[in-house]
Formats: structure tokens, sequence, C-alpha cells
């Protein structure tokens, strides 16, 4: 199993790992959306909250798979996962949206609650197909 990182000649990244940076680019991206959501507030943030969630699920999903597919094991598919939604709740932690501030270990659970079957399904559905 490789998980190992090389950066090539051409400064492309090799190996299971580049879908860990992959997944932090998502999380940015999440983040972003849901600023600009926040900011015009109204339906604006509804709508992001929505496309959040399915970028979140969907893309760190498809993340997860192809880091199992490139050799990586369980562990690194579901941290594909947790990085983006755990970045994500703990900006909504933060601003206090939609609900009071609970704490950072609130966050972190609800992180977990979605990583860990997302991204081992992800793993399965990488080693099978």
């Amino acid at each position: 199993m490789a998980t190992s990182t090389s950066i090539g000649l051409g400064g492309e990244m090799e190996g299971p790992l580049r879908y860990l940076l992959l997944s932090g680019g998502v999380g940015v991206g999440v983040i972003v959306l849901r600023s600009v959501g926040y900011a015009v507030g109204g339906p604006a943030l509804l709508f992001t909250s929505w496309l959040a969630v399915v970028l979140l699920l969907g893309v760190t999903g498809a993340l997860a798979v192809m880091a199992s597919k490139a050799g990586g094991g369980v562990l690194l598919s579901v941290l594909v996962v947790f990085l983006p939604v755990a970045a994500e709740r703990e900006f909504d932690i933060v601003l206090g949206i939609g609900h009071p501030n609970p704490g950072v270990l609130y966050g972190a659970a609800l992180a977990l609650a979605v990583a860990v079957p997302v991204g081992v399904l992800g793993y399965l559905i990488g080693q099978h197909w």
C-alpha cells in the first residue's frame, strides 16, 4: 500500500495523499461559498447551505474513492472526507449560524458522524470497482 507522496519534475504530485490536498481545496471552496451566502443572507444562505452539503458529500466521497483506488487506506479515505466537513462545521459554529455555539468538540463529532460512513463507503467502492 503506497502512502508516500512524491513530486515529479513537472510539479505534479503522485500518490494517494494528493487527494488529501484536494479535499483541503474543497473545504476552502465550501467556506467561501458559505461566506457569500452568509453575507447576502435570506434565500442565498439557504441555497448555499444546501449546495455546500451536496459538494461536501459528493466531491469528498468521490475523492475518497479515488484515494482508495490510488492505494490509500481506509483511514486516508475517512480523513479526506473529515477535513472539509470539519472545516465547514467549525465555520458554522464560530459564526453561530443556525444554532448557539455548542463548542469545537460538537463540530468535530458531527464531522466524524459524516466522515466515517462516507469515507468507509468511498474506500469500499474504490477497492471493488
